[in-house]
Parts: structure tokens; sequence; C-alpha cells
């Protein structure tokens, strides 16, 4: 079984075949291994075979320092196998923009922003947590959340327009969660 953190959809979680140098049968393919194998300790090296890369099905991964979880421990691999979500994070493009517009002002807009979207990252995982314990993991709510929690973590990147709807938010006598933090709006450049 191969996660990450945070993983808030069924499908974030695969359960994979691990592979050793006898698993390939062409001798080329296993000295290619064995020449990596020196540098690669602790770490996954995922297919890039088929229409979405494995490391892809696991909440959107796109290999920016995501660190994994493998579990071999079969009492904790799940039976079910549910469809990895289709993480649509297509990123504004800084080659899109004229240089002019990337200025010190815009840099230090756009990571200022980073602040407002751990406060809304934190309200979604919040929420997620009362949902989960209230209906279970996989109901609709917290699929729901999983959801918005992969276009917030992006927001920066995308430029997204985050909203968790009304019927989502819940209140405790401790925490309460509806409060302004519910709306994550950033432009990523201020022209």
């Amino acid at each position: 079984m191969v996660s990450k953190n945070p993983c808030y959809l069924p499908g974030d979680i695969r359960v994979l075949r691990a592979m050793d140098f006898a698993d390939f049968r062409n001798p080329n393919d296993q000295k290619k291994l064995m020449k990596l194998e020196t540098n690669l300790i602790d770490c996954i090296v995922f297919s890039t075979k088929g229409k979405m890369p494995d490391c892809t099905k696991i909440a959107g991964s796109d290999l920016d320092g995501d660190e994994y979880l493998v579990c071999f421990d079969p009492e904790l691999v799940p039976d079910d196998d549910f469809e990895p979500y289709h993480y649509n994070a297509d990123p504004l493009s800084l080659n899109s923009f004229p240089s002019s517009k990337l200025d010190e002002k815009a840099m230090i807009h756009y990571f200022s922003q980073q602040n407002k979207i751990q406060q809304v990252v934190g309200t979604i995982d919040s929420l997620f947590t009362k949902w989960a314990d209230k209906n279970g993991i996989r109901s609709m709510e917290c699929v729901r959340l999983g959801k918005i929690f992969s276009k917030a973590i992006d927001a920066a990147k995308t430029g997204d327009i985050v909203i968790i709807p009304e019927h989502l938010k819940v209140k405790d006598d401790k925490n309460d969660f509806s409060r302004s933090r519910d709306i994550l709006l950033l432009p990523c450049f201020i022209p």
C-alpha cells in the first residue's frame, strides 16, 4: 500500500506490487536498475506506463518533494480499490506573463498568500475530521472536502478560488469553522 500525507480521498491510497530485479526479464533493464540502485535508498520508483502514472493517482502528486507512506502489513492494506480522483491542477505558467509583471511587489504578494492558504487548508482539515467522525471517511461530505482540499492546496499555483459550501460547515462548542476563512481568493499576480 502506498499513500502520502495528506490523504483525503479513498482513491489516494493505492495498492501496488513491489518489484525486484528478478521481476525484470530483460537483462538490459536489470543492468539499468543495478546502476540506479546505488543512488536509490529509501525511495520509490514509480512506473510511468499507462494513462495516469501511479504517483499522480496518489493525491495528485507532482513529485515536488512529496513524501510517501509505504505499508507492507497485510492487516492495514485495504481490500477495496477506489478509482483515483483526477486532479485538474492547471497551473498558471510563469512564462505566460511578461517578465515586467514579475516584480518584487508581485512576488511579495504571492508569498504572503501562503498564510491565507494555510488557514483555509486548516479549516478544510478540521471540517474533514468532524465529518469523518460523524459519517465516516468515505462519506459524501468527506469526499467533497477532499476535492476542495486538493484545489486549495494548489490555489497559489493555479489562481483558483476556493469556496467551502455552507452545507459542509460544522459548528461545535469549541470552534466555529464557518468563520471568514471559508473563501480564498488568490490572484497570482498584481499587475
